[in-house]
């Protein structure tokens, strides 16, 4: 219990000295819209397996782009000097470190549309990019031996290339397809229209860079964990329940 309470206190210690927010000794003012665009945001924090260091995201946001962003910082689990890894356009999150302590794992489409993982070694030297999916990589996990990884990823949409690349003959572009639902939940916070596009687990091979399919079906399948011994994966599937639905969950091995 001491430990989780000191660890709270430092994440929250940590979210205000990576913020850039400065509290300046003046006169007291009421908050303006603009204030919100210098505040920071801690999340996702991962303990390394010495547990000498916490990797974690801070979000910061932009007012003239009007867009936010999401950097991966660490800093030791004693205190000290927070250390900032990535600051690149584009966002990083789910930093994750493999269980050897080599590499720190996480999720950008710094390069290209489609979010992939990517592979920062912790000994120094550029980020390299580890899938190449022609669909986004939502989450992920490490394998207890550090050579393979569960990926969790959606289906193929066949319209992207076709929507990417999609000009007529003098240049323009074509009109978008219509949107065509066929579940009875058609449309989610957050996700907007629902296709029959669905999330399934893949396991990914570092050495070789292949990604094998080990979930079917018309269910969304998250949340994936290792056993200790590497032999089976937990994960979390409404396959039981309604499949248009994201309540009622339930939890499987493969």
């Amino acid at each position: 219990m001491r430990r989780t309470t000191v660890f709270s206190a430092f994440v929250f210690a940590v979210a205000l000295v990576s913020s850039s927010v400065v509290v300046a000794a003046e006169e007291p003012r009421a908050l303006r819209p603009s204030d919100v665009y210098a505040l920071r945001e801690v999340r996702d924090p991962q303990i390394s397996p010495d547990g000498q260091w916490i990797a974690y995201s801070v979000v910061s946001r932009d007012e003239k782009k009007d867009k936010t962003n999401r950097d991966l910082w660490m800093v030791p689990f004693a205190g000290g000097e927070a250390i900032q890894l990535t600051s690149s356009p584009e966002s990083e999150d789910s930093p994750r470190f493999s269980p050897d302590g080599k590499y720190l794992a996480f999720l950008s489409s710094r390069e290209g549309e489609k979010t992939q993982v990517w592979l920062l070694d912790r000994r120094g030297g550029e980020a390299k990019k580890l899938t190449d999916s022609k669909s986004d990589v939502s989450d992920f996990a490490w394998s207890p031996d550090a050579k393979r990884l569960v990926l969790v990823m959606s289906d193929v949409d066949p319209d992207d290339a076709e929507a990417k690349d999609a000009e007529g003959e003098d240049g323009e572009k074509k009109a978008p397809k219509p949107i065509v639902v066929t579940r009875r939940q058609f449309k989610r916070d957050g996700e907007g229209y629902l296709n029959d596009l669905r999330s399934h687990l893949y396991t990914f091979d570092l050495a070789t860079k292949e990604s094998v399919q080990i979930t079917t079906g018309a269910y969304d399948d998250s949340e994936p964990a290792w056993s200790p011994d590497g032999q089976w994966i937990a994960f979390t599937s409404n396959r039981t329940a309604d499949p248009d639905s994201n309540q009622n969950t339930d939890i499987f091995v493969v």
